[in-house]
């Protein structure tokens, strides 16, 4: 009985042992959570301009051809949906003295969803570990090998074996990993399932919206008590996608944005969802900017907007 339990015992070391080792590797490899959070800890304090939001900002907003790109940094993270959008602002916000832009880039279906109510591990995994946020009490929320399970592994891989990029962003933010050259041409022929994939989830957990349209009024309200200029962006769609997209949602959307804008004085209101001087070559797939062209495109034009509506420089 002795020898069993013994080499029970052994037997857990070694588990433990590896697990934790593996655990350990996993949270060395570089990841666009850890980098976004070491830059605006370390720089936050010298930002002027700041971009939030989910994907498209991510990959459709180019901070560094903003005037001051020193000063300019995006923040915005794929997959990121409006609590989580606001939880990252609540958390830098104190260290954001320069500040006097904000740009929250926001995807139509976005307004309908919640983080928490999503089956991403990896997004709630990230913002926990890597950025604190949104912690809970259970303690296999913050181990990564449990949380993402068969996705730890081909993390490992990626990069310990292939040596792939695992941050995909560069200096300012901006997603890499959506160029030009990997564009599939067959996206275009997707726009209606992924619209009709898109109101399914805006649907499914009501009174989500209403939740969200009440955390950007608390950002915005934020913004007008310390001098900051709050621009709510849509970003371009491919025309496809649009047709596609149900029009009294997309009026909910408009409605609602304008109203908020209508109802901060710092807040302005940029809509480009429909915006006809985009094209398919612009976009790498049905509802996002190309990083390497389409982003600068958007970006230039997105400059201009807000120019002549109260941008600081």
């Amino acid at each position: 009985m002795k020898r069993f339990i013994a080499s029970v015992s052994l037997f857990s070391l070694i588990v433990l042992l590896a697990g934790g080792t593996f655990e350990w590797s996993i949270r060395r490899i570089p990841n666009l959570y850890a980098f976004k959070d070491s830059v605006m800890t370390a720089r936050g304090a010298e930002f002027s301009t700041l971009i939030i939001g989910s994907s498209v900002a991510h990959a459709g907003i180019d901070a560094s051809i903003f005037p001051k790109p020193q000063e300019t940094f995006n923040l915005a993270i794929t997959g990121e949906l409006v609590p989580y959008d606001y939880m990252v602002f609540q958390k830098y916000a104190p260290n954001l003295r320069k500040l006097r832009n904000l740009i929250w880039g926001i995807a139509f279906q976005t307004l309908w969803m919640d983080d928490r109510l999503t089956d991403d591990n990896t997004n709630q995994n990230g913002h926990r570990i890597y950025m604190d946020i949104d912690q809970t009490d259970h303690f296999t929320d913050h181990l990564e090998v449990l949380v993402l399970k068969s996705l730890a592994f081909r993390k490992f891989s990626q990069h310990y074996l292939a040596g792939m990029d695992t941050k995909n962003c560069d200096a300012w933010g901006l997603n890499t990993g959506l160029p030009q050259e990997k564009v599939k041409a067959s996206w275009v022929e997707k726009c209606e399932e992924k619209a009709a994939d898109h109101k399914k989830l805006m649907l499914a957990n009501p009174g989500v919206f209403e939740e969200n349209e009440q955390r950007i009024r608390e950002v915005a309200t934020y913004c007008n008590e310390h001098n900051v200029q709050l621009f709510l962006v849509v970003p371009p769609v491919a025309a496809r996608y649009d047709r596609a997209c149900d029009p009294t949602l997309k009026q909910k959307m408009r409605h609602t944005l304008s109203a908020i804008a209508a109802d901060y004085p710092n807040v302005v209101f940029l809509d480009y969802f429909a915006d006809t001087r985009f094209t398919d070559a612009d976009f790498f797939d049905c509802n996002h900017l190309t990083c390497d062209h389409g982003a600068q495109k958007f970006t230039r034009l997105l400059l201009q907007d807000m120019k002549n509506h109260g941008f600081k420089e």
